[in-house]
């Protein structure tokens, strides 16, 4: 990929590096055409016309917001008086989780306000694309084939499907279709009476600021348009309100509606789509949440009893396919190395197995395993009542609740 640094040693470049003009802040949405030719007629470069053309496309705009823009927003949240949401959404000592969670949209409101995004060019974006790759794809104009392949490579061209995206019902039929298991759970979500010695879990602020530190930046925003690396960079500024909200949120045993909603963005299969089922529906959820979950997960491994499946590989640490595969074959071959003897093996594939999970089944089998009630709430409150819309582009469907499978 194109560097992100000043520092430019690329086909076209000589090693040298950009200087002040070179790098230059646009706004976004506008063409970088203009200064790739300006740049090209600069340093006198002569030749094809078409091959010029080629070569401009090979510039590239980092959308990349500054470090002083984090300092801003660290800034705007370290003057924030969080308490007042708390005491907005309190009523008679009791927390409104629904309007204490509207201190997302604040956080997004600031980051609207203090990021100006920044697009750094660089002269190349495929610095394995030389002059002399790029010659030879144009040495000889009889091979039309390779000539059309070395466009595709250079523009970074990718075919479209012909499908009927455009169409206004089709984030609609899409949805509908992603929601299609919800027909098939008839039976109704109950939380159960904890017992008066049950145990709440309780986060510390330093678990909480452990994970946000460790959220990957490039991970794509929700719902909320929060994104990872503003949580990672202003941990310590969120760190006390999001320990309060997800400590609230566990001994109510209430998950928020905007924790629970998903953005389904769908993506193509195939190069040519023919039906609903080659969409791969690819899940957008709140980065708090996920961050929330991981900190739940961890307490929930550490409660899980001694006898698990030894042969479970699936979601166990340190354990992966890899070891499913060495120890069937290891179990087979050395029951072959006895003599008369063979084996069968019966390989099932679960079908949409985390779409189809029943929230009050799985809560049984956790209550099985020593989870205890409270916990077991949550978990079914997290997994009921979760609106999903699917979005094309600028199109989106109507929201769906669903009450069946895992985000």
């Amino acid at each position: 990929m194109g560097k992100r640094s000043g520092t430019a040693d690329m086909a076209g470049t000589g090693g040298r590096t950009e200087t002040g003009e070179e790098r230059r802040n646009i706004r976004i949405g506008h063409s970088c055409g203009n200064g790739d030719r300006n740049r090209s007629k600069d340093r006198g470069e002569k030749g094809d016309a078409v091959q010029n053309r080629l070569l401009g496309y090979l510039s590239l705009g980092w959308l990349r917001p500054g470090p002083l823009c984090y300092g801003k927003m660290c800034d705007c949240f370290e003057q924030t008086t969080w308490i007042t949401f708390k005491e907005a959404a309190t009523d008679g000592g009791t927390v409104n989780l629904e309007e204490y969670t509207s201190v997302t949209g604040y956080i997004s409101k600031c980051i609207d306000v203090t990021v100006s995004k920044t697009i750094t060019t660089c002269p190349n974006q495929k610095p394995w694309m030389t002059a002399e790759r790029i010659h030879g794809h144009f040495k000889d104009t009889g091979d039309t084939w390779r000539m059309w392949e070395g466009i595709q490579a250079i523009t970074n061209y990718r075919k479209t499907s012909t499908s009927c995206d455009s169409d206004a019902i089709f984030p609609d039929a899409l949805n509908d279709f992603y929601a299609r298991f919800e027909a098939q759970n008839n039976v109704a979500s109950e939380k159960s009476i904890p017992l008066q010695n049950d145990q709440v879990l309780c986060l510390t602020a330093a678990d909480v600021r452990c994970t946000l530190r460790g959220v990957n930046p490039w991970k794509a925003a929700g719902p909320d348009n929060i994104p990872g690396r503003v949580l990672r960079e202003c941990a310590d500024q969120l760190v006390d309100v999001l320990t309060d909200i997800f400590n609230i949120s566990l001994s109510c045993t209430v998950v928020s509606t905007c924790f629970k909603t998903t953005t389904i963005v769908p993506v193509p299969k195939k190069p040519t789509v023919s039906c609903l089922n080659d969409y791969c529906p690819i899940a957008l959820t709140s980065i708090i949440m996920k961050c929330f979950e991981r900190l739940v997960m961890r307490h929930i491994k550490t409660q899980l009893p001694p006898s698990l499946d030894p042969l479970q590989f699936a979601y166990r640490p340190n354990r992966s396919t890899g070891d499913a595969i060495s120890t069937t074959l290891h179990l087979a071959l050395t029951h072959l190395d006895k003599k008369g003897t063979y084996i069968r093996m019966l390989f099932i594939d679960f079908s949409s197995a985390f779409n189809t999970i029943v929230p009050q089944h799985l809560i049984g089998k956790l209550i099985l395993l020593g989870l205890n009630t409270s916990l077991c709430n949550w978990i079914l409150d997290f997994l009921t009542g979760r609106p999903q819309f699917v979005r094309i582009g600028s199109s989106t469907s109507n929201t769906t609740t669903l009450n069946t499978g895992a985000p």
